[in-house]
């Protein structure tokens, strides 16, 4: 007897982790949040959520991943952030102007830090739908452009009067993959 039941404890262990596995399975998935037309690369964008309230600070970090220094002033700063009915972030976008300290300055032309480029065309700059205070796609003259390849960071640096702009934007979290 005690043989049979060392042979099947594996297969009975593994059937109760098949069935945990496929209780924990989420629902049918919803379908994809609609993304603005900008944030694709289009021309016009849908209305803007309205922003959710982050100290300039806030924004400052997770856009640069570091706190802003004693040299660093941000002049404005505004994550706008758009929830699915779970209230889970389905989309994001933050606009950040800054007279950048020479730290800033550095880890941002550093290719090892966030890998950007320098563009003289920049990808998916909003035509609309950004703050009033940041530029146009069209205003970008003076402007140093650096860019990450696939076309998300993207930063305007003026060195004339020390002044940087930057975007981001994303799609929120991934999803967790369903198992087989």
């Amino acid at each position: 007897m005690r043989p049979a039941l060392l042979l099947l404890s594996p297969l009975l262990g593994g059937a109760l982790v098949a069935v945990v596995l496929h209780l924990r399975e989420p629902a049918a998935a919803s379908p994809p949040p609609e993304t603005p037309a900008s944030a694709t690369g289009g021309e016009s964008e849908s209305p803007r959520p309205a922003p959710k309230v982050f100290s300039a600070e806030d924004v400052f970090r997770r856009a640069f991943w570091r706190h802003p220094s004693p040299d660093d002033q941000v002049l404005h700063a505004e994550r706008v952030e758009a929830a699915d009915a779970a209230g889970q972030v389905d989309f994001w976008r933050w606009f950040i102007a800054v007279h950048p300290g020479p730290a800033l300055l550095e880890a941002l032309r550093s290719p090892g830090t966030f890998g950007l480029r320098s563009t003289p065309s920049p990808a998916a700059l909003p035509a609309d739908g950004s703050p009033e205070w940041f530029p146009r796609p069209g205003e970008l003259a003076g402007f140093e452009v650096l860019q990450s390849p696939a076309g998300g960071l993207t930063v305007l640096y003026r060195a004339r009067d020390n002044l940087l702009y930057a975007t981001d934007r994303g799609s929120g979290f991934a999803r967790p993959a369903r198992s087989p």
